[in-house]
C-alpha cells in the first residue's frame, strides 16, 4: 500500500471527527488529530503556502519572542504525552477533551488550503463548529440565524453528526444527472 503523507493526515483526520461525532475515546481522537495535524503544519512548511496553523499564528501574534517554546511545548503537551514515554514512564496528565476541538478545526482549515478532497466528516465539523462557538465568528454566514444553531446544538453531536450526513447525501442526489454524473 502506497500513501502520501496528505492522505494519511486526511485518514488520520477523518478518523479522529468520526471518533469525535461518536463520542468514542478522546485520548485517540486527541492522538490521531494532533498526528495530522503536525503532518499538516509540515506540508505547509515544505510547499511554502503561507498558511500558518491556528496555534503558530496565535503564539506570533500574542506571545513574546522569549515565551514562544514554552508556549509551543504547553499546547502540544497532551500529544506529546499520550506518544512518548521516554522522560516520564509513571507521569500522569490532567487532559481537557475539550482541546481536541480546536486542533482538529485547526487541521481541518489547514487541510483544505493544501487542496485534499473534501469529506463527510470535515464538512460536519466545520458546520458543528459553527454551530457549537457563533460567537467567535465576525458574523453568521447568511440565512443561519442564532435560532436555527440553537435548534442544532440541542440535538447533541452524534445525531447532528447523522442528520448532516443525511443532508450532505440528500444535497449530492440532486446534483446527479440521469446517469450519476453531475447535472451540466
Amino acid at each position: 500500500m502506497q500513501i502520501s503523507k496528505l492522505d494519511a493526515a486526511r485518514n488520520q483526520l477523518r478518523t479522529a471527527i468520526w471518533l469525535y461525532f461518536h463520542e468514542m475515546d478522546p485520548i485517540s481522537i486527541h492522538a490521531l488529530a494532533s498526528a495530522a495535524r503536525m503532518v499538516l503544519r509540515k506540508l505547509h512548511v515544505h510547499h511554502k503556502t503561507g498558511h500558518k496553523m491556528l496555534h503558530d499564528e496565535l503564539i506570533d501574534v500574542y506571545v513574546k519572542a522569549e515565551y514562544r517554546g514554552s508556549m509551543i511545548n504547553v499546547l502540544n503537551s497532551a500529544a506529546n504525552f499520550f506518544k512518548h514515554a521516554d522522560q516520564d514512564p509513571e507521569d500522569v496528565y490532567h487532559f481537557n477533551p475539550k482541546a481536541s476541538e480546536m486542533v482538529m478545526l485547526d487541521a481541518v482549515f489547514a487541510i483544505g488550503v493544501l487542496g485534499a478532497e473534501d469529506c463527510d466528516e470535515f464538512r460536519a465539523y466545520r458546520t458543528w463548529m459553527l454551530v457549537m462557538f457563533p460567537h467567535l465568528l465576525k458574523e453568521l454566514p447568511e440565512g443561519i440565524s442564532e435560532a436555527t444553531l440553537a435548534s442544532a446544538r440541542s440535538v447533541g453531536r452524534r445525531e447532528y453528526f447523522r442528520l448532516i450526513q443525511q443532508q450532505i447525501a440528500a444535497l449530492a442526489s440532486r446534483h446527479q444527472g440521469p446517469i450519476g454524473g453531475r447535472e451540466s
